[in-house]
Order: C-alpha cells, then structure tokens, then sequence
C-alpha cells in the first residue's frame, strides 16, 4: 500500500513540476528544473535497486546459455548445432540489452545521488511522472527521446 501511494506522490510531484515548466515555458520565462522531492527519491530508489538486482539475477541465470557452440559435428548433427547457435546468438544478444539496462539503472542512481532525478538529460525539463513510473531509469523527456530516435512530432 504504501509503494502506491508513493508512486502516487511522485506522480503528484512530477506532474506539478511538469505543468509548472509549460507555464514558465508559455510566459517566456525560464526556470531551472527542481530534483523530486527527496521522500519521492527514496521510493525511485527502491525500485532501481530491485530492477538492478532482477538484472543481475538474471544475468548469473543466463551466464550459460550464451556458451560456445562445439561444432564437432560427429557429436552434434547439423540442426541440432544451427538451433544451438541461433540460441547462443540470441542469449548473447540478450545479454546486451541486460547490460545497457544495469547501465541505465545504475546511472539513474548516480542521478539520484547527484540530485537530478526526474530531470531530463537533454532539454533539462522534468520527466513526465508517468514515464518514470513505466521506466524508473529513462534519462530523458517523452519529446527528447522521440527526437533522439527520429520519431515524428505526435503533438
């Protein structure tokens, strides 16, 4: 119960931070981004240890499926070695993406303690408080990162 009503908080805190920067915004003033509140951080800092230690598990869970294929093909036939393969390729590629997500999390902790949680890397405006609590370790805003990955304008 009480992990809700802090997500709830954050979400309240955020969405306050977010409409108080499109009204600086509109009035042609400019204002620095404010770090969440720090009962908000701790919430956020839960979760990205527990995300964290769901990627690790995970991680020392796979170690061995991303192990080298023998090909001796007088102890392997050849599909049974093309199905090793593929899935070595893909556990391998999996891992990838395990270690940019730890990456990810560990640099949202780093932003945590350096107090610019919830702020966007690009533009400097606060995340959406929906966003992070989809993605605690996003580093940027909705419209930074659609602008990153070439998405058109959906506004």
């Amino acid at each position: 119960m009480a992990a809700s009503n802090g997500a709830g908080n954050i979400s309240h805190r955020l969405t306050e931070l977010a409409a108080a920067s499109q009204s600086a915004r509109t009035e042609g003033n400019k204002r620095e981004a404010q770090p969440i509140p720090v009962t908000d951080e701790v919430i956020m800092r839960e979760r990205l240890l527990k995300l964290r230690e769901e990627l690790a598990t995970a991680a020392e869970t796979a170690h061995g499926s991303a192990a080298i294929v023998e090909l001796d093909q007088s102890k392997i036939g050849r599909l049974s070695r093309m199905d090793a393969m593929q899935a070595q390729a893909m556990a391998q590629a999996s891992g990838h993406r395990r270690d940019a997500a730890l990456r990810r999390v560990a640099a949202a902790l780093q932003r945590l303690d350096d107090g610019d949680y919830g702020i966007c890397l690009e533009c400097d405006e606060p995340i959406n408080p929906r966003r992070l609590e989809f993605d605690p370790a996003t580093p940027l805003c909705i419209a930074c990162a659609s602008d990153k990955e070439g998405c058109p304008d959906t506004g």
